[in-house]
């Protein structure tokens, strides 16, 4: 029969490798949430500023902004 002290060798090391795992999942949580937000943020930078001029010359400002961003 094995001892306590075995057992608790034995999920020592699994809980080392799930600790391990669940750093590499919030890594990759964390970079993938950031490259979101920037890619919101650029977007919809660019919705306001670029896209109305760009997009829609011949429309009122106000009007080319809202077909802007409602695209």
């Amino acid at each position: 029969m094995p001892s306590t002290s075995s057992v608790q060798r034995s999920t020592k090391g699994s809980t080392s490798a799930g600790d391990n795992s669940m750093k590499r999942v919030v890594a990759a949580s964390f970079v993938g949430t950031t490259l979101e937000y920037y890619d919101f943020f650029a977007y919809g930078t660019a919705a306001a500023i670029v896209f109305p001029v760009l997009f829609f010359p011949d429309s009122e400002p106000a009007t080319a902004l809202l077909l802007a961003l409602a695209t």
